[in-house]
């Protein structure tokens, strides 16, 4: 496989998964901090994913790294295709959050349980 044959597959690959969870082109280049058009290039395989974009696939996505890097026309090639959207929200809750400090780590926790606790007092009142 030449260079170029290697990363159209794997553009091909984050591509295919990309939809399989139907995300926009959008949506994920936010997730990777990077352009729109840029993660396009990478889809269409006219730019290589650094290790460390690749890294960052493989937890948006919850697959391991050499999952990106199978042949798309491998019958090894796993997919994931009982991915509910809960876990899709978790996993990108998950990479938004990867680079936070503590403090906003913990301003985030705090509004979470204020979130639970309006939702609950909200089912309390619908129970009355």
């Amino acid at each position: 496989m030449t260079k170029v044959e290697f990363r159209k597959a794997v553009g091909e690959n984050i591509r295919s998964e990309r939809l399989q969870r139907n995300m926009s082109i959008d949506e994920l280049a936010e997730l990777l901090e990077l352009t729109s058009g840029f993660v396009g290039l990478i889809e269409r395989g006219r730019r290589g994913a650094t290790a460390y974009n690749i890294h960052r696939l493989s937890e948006i996505f919850g697959l391991s790294v050499d999952k990106l890097y199978m042949s798309p026309n491998t019958s090894s090639k796993v997919t994931v295709s009982e991915d509910t959207s809960s876990n899709i929200r978790y996993r990108r809750l998950m990479s938004l959050s990867y680079d936070l400090s503590d403090t906003e780590l913990d301003f985030l926790i705090t509004t979470i349980k204020g979130l639970r606790q309006l939702r609950a007092s909200n089912n309390s009142i619908d129970e009355d």
